[in-house]
This record gives C-alpha cells, structure tokens and sequence, in this order.
C-alpha cells in the first residue's frame, strides 16, 4: 500500500514515513533511510520523520548524522520531545545490548537531559557506567536513583552486587 502512495504522490512525505517504518521493520533498513529522507525532503516539520532517521542513522553508525536529525526532530516538533526522549532511551539499551557502553551512557544522559524524572533512565546510566568500570560514578548514579525512588529494588541490588 505504502509503495502505491509514493508511487501516486510522490511529494507527500507521510506515505514516505510508514513506507520507511514498513521497510524498518522488515530489516531493509538502507531502503528505510531513503524513505524517511524523502520524508524529511517534503516536509522538513515532520518530527517523527526526523526521529526515525536520526534513529536509524545513529544505529547504522552515522552518529553526528542521526543526532542532529534528533535535535532537528525536537525542534520541529517541540511537544514532541517524548518521542525523542523516548529515541534517546531506545537508542541507550540498544548500545547497551549490544556492548558499547560508552555510547550507551552517551544516550541515557541525553534522555535524562531532557527528562530527569525517568528513573529507568538514570538506573540504566548506572549500568551502563558499572559495566564500563566506572564503579563510584555508578554508585552516584545509584544513589540518586534511591533518593528519588527508595523503593526501588532493582537498584538497591545493583548497588549491593557492586560490593559482591
């Protein structure tokens, strides 16, 4: 359906977007990033078009390319800034996930920047600087976790498996 759309109006940039959601989707993420450039190309407003690109470029390792894509999608859109909050922690567990603890604790900040009432996001800070060895930094992370949710279990076992 997506392809009819852009085939019929090439020029509007939602078909644009979901053509490129629907390609992400099936792994065909060089033809995802073309779409949401010509998402991007005709309709420079678009946020959500900005985000995913930003997304999708960072995760394909054009890091200066997809973070301004993301401020770019904050700017446009600034009621948006959930969603780009929501980039930033997607983007933070995925370089998690996949080892790269510095880029990793690179987007937990800049969620956090934009949002400092996310508990997740400052608990996966402190995971992520435990995993690079930064233990006192993880413990301040941790402790500042605690401070605003003392109830929070999960962080209370990290700290303890930090003195294990």
């Amino acid at each position: 359906m997506w392809r009819t759309l852009t085939a019929a109006r090439p020029e509007s940039a939602v078909p644009w977007l979901h053509l490129g959601i629907a390609l992400q989707e099936a792994a065909l993420l060089d033809k995802a990033l073309a779409c949401y450039e010509k998402a991007v190309q005709f309709d420079d407003n678009n946020g959500s078009a900005h985000r995913r690109l930003g997304m999708l470029e960072i995760v394909s390792g054009n890091i200066e390319k997809g973070e301004t894509a993301l401020e770019t999608a904050l700017a446009r859109n600034p009621l948006g800034d959930a969603e780009v909050i929501n980039a930033y922690g997607e983007l933070a567990k995925h370089f998690f996930d996949t080892g790269d603890y510095a880029l990793s604790t690179r987007y937990f900040r800049k969620a956090i920047a934009l949002n400092t009432q996310d508990g997740a996001d400052y608990a996966g800070l402190g995971h992520a600087l435990h995993a690079m060895g930064e233990i006192e930094a993880a413990l301040e992370i941790y402790r500042e976790v605690l401070l605003r949710y003392p109830e929070s279990p999960a962080t209370a076992n990290a700290i303890d498996a930090l003195y294990n």
